[in-house]
């Protein structure tokens, strides 16, 4: 995911908190100073960060299951996305509906 462009990372990012959300796996927002501070390469964006706290207190077979998922349809994700582009929203969500692919 790190490799990919912004883009796809968000998109991605929204289907893990969908499914994370799903089966019941709740974070707090991480703040922008703890991200600041942190640096880590999906601290850049809030989306991705908050993906990835999901996927940190996610359970085994959670994590297994948005893995195996995002690795089955990535040809389909990125087809989708040539197909229909995110709109470029500086600092916000992508929205419920954008992230649907699943």
């Amino acid at each position: 995911m790190e490799a990919s462009p912004p883009q796809k990372q968000k998109y991605i990012a929204k289907t893990v908190i969908k499914i994370c959300r799903q089966e019941k796996v709740y974070v707090d927002q991480v703040s922008l100073y703890l991200r600041q501070l942190r640096r880590r390469w999906y601290d850049r964006d809030e989306t991705v960060c908050l993906a990835i706290e999901h996927l940190k207190e996610a359970p085994f077979e959670v994590q297994t299951k948005v893995a195996g998922k995002i690795l089955r349809n990535i040809e389909k994700i990125e087809a989708f996305l040539e197909k229909n582009p995110l709109p470029e929203k500086s600092g916000q969500e992508v929205s419920e509906k954008e992230s649907n692919f699943f």
